[in-house]
């Protein structure tokens, strides 16, 4: 992955990315064949994306990005056009905001291409699907804040049109803006339950 992002103005932005996964080259098997055909496939997808983001009052932002996506299997592509949508509000109540995000939406997709069948037959239709678009909402506050200590509170609602509805808490304290630990806590979901980590934000002298 690589992004960039340009400021047009104090108050807007558009920016770039560029997405890419590959797999090594893996060999086919069959059930009549299961060491392998002798035939090779790999799979690989990229996603360009072009976004702009905008602050509308010293409130109320939102942004956007139009993603092209390619998936390939084999001979198979499936090719998209996929939007982002989301907005931030800061309520004016303390440091309360929250967002609302819509990522990987638009219309149903299927693979182009002809898959050659181990009977001798071939298949070149395909059933649509949709992309996995998910709808996010999430609030923040800082029920302790001072000149040294910073500890910022978290809840975001995930709602994937594929899986079960999701629910993630999440903790993280700063010292002095220098030193970070966060902890959250997923709802819900099979694997990731729990997750934690630390930083350090160093300033280093010429930068």
């Amino acid at each position: 992955f690589v992004g960039a992002v340009y400021r047009l103005s104090p108050v807007d932005a558009v920016g770039l990315s560029f997405t890419s996964l590959h797999t090594e080259d893996m060999e086919v098997r069959t059930e009549t064949q299961p060491f392998g055909t002798g035939r090779y496939f790999s799979y690989g997808d990229i996603a360009i994306g072009v976004s702009y983001a905008r602050r509308l009052t010293s409130q109320f932002s939102f942004g956007a990005t139009v993603r092209y996506v390619e998936e390939s299997i084999d001979v198979l592509k499936t090719r998209a056009v996929m939007v982002d949508l989301g907005t931030y509000y800061w309520t004016g109540l303390g440091s309360t905001r929250f967002s609302v995000a819509v990522s990987n939406f638009g219309n149903n997709v299927s693979p182009e291409g002809t898959v050659d069948l181990p009977r001798g037959e071939s298949v070149s239709s395909f059933q649509e699907y949709s992309p996995p678009t998910t709808f996010r909402i999430g609030f923040a506050f800082e029920p302790i804040e001072d000149e040294y200590n910073r500890l910022t509170a978290s809840i975001q609602l995930n709602h994937p049109n594929d899986n079960s509805e999701n629910l993630a808490l999440g903790m993280e304290y700063g010292w002095n803006r220098l030193f970070f630990v966060r902890a959250g806590y997923k709802l819900n979901v099979d694997e990731e339950g729990f997750t934690a980590g630390a930083g350090v934000n160093a300033p280093l002298g010429f930068s």
